[in-house]
């Protein structure tokens, strides 16, 4: 036969599943709360001006018949027409209306994934109500099949549209809490997923929760958005905080905000910022009455300081998606990072919305990201409330600040910067950051400067000591982000006394307070 010649379909058969395989095809190692998800998913709009209310309610009973999962939404339902066709593999309903439908994979998935389907009962605005369910079955190895048939309760009478989803003998996945604790912790991680949907008023979500001991609990999530502390944007100097808003690029006032990172087969939007810690949260709220930054609910969401929510987190339109992705060790629960990834990213999902491929290209996105993000310092370890920047850029910042200030110029002694002014000079004993030699004698060290990016206590008070000793130099001056602390004045009185030298003479300079805004090129 010619292969350009066009096959002549005689029949056609779609594949049959048995209930065994379907659960088979739903099982996932994905915690089973992501796959639950996929049912809100299924219910927010892309309509930006619809507010979409999601009900989960779940119970746990030792009598596995009577254990169930329930997902109640105000959405525009399921056309009567579509209401068999969802059930088929890569088909969804009400395609271009919905924000997260993506493969039609979700539904299938959770109705399986978190036990077995019971029914969906499904109404649009037209007043149309519907019923799906599977045909009865005995075993496992009988032939799933979905049937429609007339609605058999009174459920979503009073809402305009809806759909509900009811899944039976959950057991297997929905735990048996005995502590709210347990009930909170999964509200956080439902918090977490839809922080910024619900921030945008995009979804609202309540979950109840009861068993056969008795426990019930209720809870309406709530939506977070990122209070972002610039170190290199100082706000307020009393508690260290930065304006809220993305740290920026090395050496510029370009925030790293939506910066698309391309590689040769993808691409991301990445934002970045330095956390502030609960204390600076709560001083914050103070100040702007700011309901968002609550530092009660602050702390408990995705954006909250702490280790537990550091590393990279990926959205994928408004849903985050996944949590904690390349962690590093330093100062991980000060880093706010977030991956911004769309259909074209070439980043490729698993049979879930929740879970990336873990292939070459989640590879190489990952590691062009760590590396933009090293090269502009956002790593850079620091004491908490102090800037998060590395010591050569304080020198540079401060050289470049006092050669336009004629009052630190003349304080300093330098008539002429070029000639009396050196950095970085190796010696036996270390490397000394800044010296300024005299005018008229280039043998003379006039002043030491030492900078300390996070730290200013008695051990930097005595290695500035140690190097004006080097240099045969009576004045010297530690540049540093962080408070001063007793133990440096402390210090340099001791030395003092003990050399016999009262005329020595130290200052610290705080680059947070002193002229800060110039200093960090605000």
């Amino acid at each position: 036969m010619d292969t350009k010649e066009k096959l002549k379909v005689l029949n056609k058969k779609r594949p049959e599943l048995t209930i065994s395989a379907a659960k088979k095809a739903a099982s996932t190692n994905i915690e089973w709360y992501h796959v639950l998800s996929e049912l809100i998913d299924n219910a927010i709009l892309v309509d930006k001006s619809k507010c979409v209310n999601v009900t989960i309610n779940m119970h746990y009973n030792e009598d596995n018949e009577k254990s169930y999962i329930e997902v109640i939404d105000d959405s525009i339902g399921i056309p009567e027409k579509d209401i068999l066709n969802i059930f088929d593999y890569g088909q969804s309903a009400n395609q271009g209306k919905m924000l997260l439908c993506k493969m039609g994979m979700g539904l299938k998935g959770a109705i399986w994934g978190l036990g077995e389907f019971d029914y969906l009962i499904t109404k649009t605005s037209n007043g149309n109500k519907c019923q799906a369910q599977p045909m009865k079955y005995d075993s496992d190895s009988d032939i799933l099949e979905y049937i429609q048939v007339k609605p058999s309760s009174f459920e979503l009478d009073a809402q305009l549209s809806g759909t509900i989803v009811k899944i039976k003998r959950v057991n297997d996945k929905l735990p048996n809490w005995t502590n709210q604790s347990h009930f909170d912790a999964f509200v956080f991680k439902i918090n977490s997923m839809y922080a910024n949907l619900l921030h945008e008023s995009r979804v609202k979500i309540h979950i109840s929760y009861s068993n056969s001991s008795g426990s019930k609990w209720y809870k309406e999530c709530i939506g977070s958005f990122p209070l972002m502390s610039n170190p290199r944007h100082l706000l307020n100097n009393d508690i260290s905080i930065g304006f809220n808003e993305p740290t920026y690029i090395k050496d510029t006032t370009t925030p790293i905000d939506k910066i698309e990172i391309k590689t040769k087969h993808t691409k991301v939007k990445l934002t970045a910022w330095h956390k502030p810690t609960p204390n600076q949260v709560e001083k914050y709220f103070d100040t702007s009455k700011n309901k968002v930054y609550n530092p009660q609910t602050y702390k408990d969401s995705l954006f909250g300081y702490g280790s537990e929510t550091g590393g990279i987190t990926i959205m994928y339109r408004g849903k985050y998606i996944e949590f904690g992705v390349e962690k590093h060790a330093s100062r991980t629960e000060n880093q706010g990072i977030i991956l911004e990834m769309d259909d074209d990213s070439g980043l490729s999902f698993t049979g879930y919305k929740n879970t990336l491929q873990k292939n070459n290209n989640y590879r190489e996105m990952l590691e062009a990201v760590d590396s933009f993000l090293k090269e502009n310092g956002f790593f850079v370890r620091s004491i908490v409330g102090t800037p998060s920047v590395e010591e050569d850029e304080i020198v540079k910042k401060f050289l470049e600040y006092i050669q336009t200030d004629s009052i630190y110029l003349e304080s300093l002694g330098i008539e002429s910067y070029q000639k009396q002014v050196e950095t970085w000079i190796r010696t036996e004993v270390g490397e000394t950051d800044i010296i300024v030699r005299d005018y008229n004698d280039p043998e003379i060290v006039t002043c030491v400067i030492e900078a300390k990016k996070d730290r200013c206590g008695g051990y930097e008070a005595a290695q500035l000591w140690g190097y004006m000793a080097y240099h045969n130099c009576k004045r010297g001056i530690l540049l540093s982000g962080a408070d001063e602390q007793p133990s440096f004045n402390v210090m340099i009185k001791s030395l003092k006394d003990f050399c016999n030298l009262p005329e020595v003479e130290i200052k610290k300079m705080n680059v947070k307070t002193l002229k800060a805004g110039k200093f960090f090129n605000i």
